[in-house]
């Protein structure tokens, strides 16, 4: 199966989605299924799946800005300027199914 999981830390920071999503990643790898990872830290060719980097601003940059009703925390902020980096990498034609976070 061809598979994709994004998610604005990946490669970037070790918090629990990330670990998740990584750990899962090499473990599908490994069986055997075509993974990538968009995320927006940096490559790490070790790893058996293949990555791309889409980058994102650090959420620490928005903990002082206004909560609104949809960007109601710096982890909405981070995820928002994710975005256009992501849709410059992702190609639907190339993914199975695909997991956002």
């Amino acid at each position: 199966m061809r598979i994709l999981f994004a998610l604005p830390g990946l490669h970037k920071y070790e918090r629990g989605a990330e670990v998740a999503l990584n750990a899962l990643a090499t473990e599908l790898a490994i069986g055997g299924d075509d993974v990538t990872l968009i995320g927006s830290g940096d490559p790490k060719p070790s790893r058996p799946y293949r990555f791309l980097r889409a980058q994102s601003l650090q959420r620490e940059g928005f903990e002082h800005f206004p909560s609104l009703p949809v960007f109601r925390s710096e982890t909405v902020y981070e995820e928002a300027s994710f975005v256009p980096g992501l849709l410059r990498r992702y190609r639907p034609r190339d993914f199975d199914p695909t997991f956002p976070s």
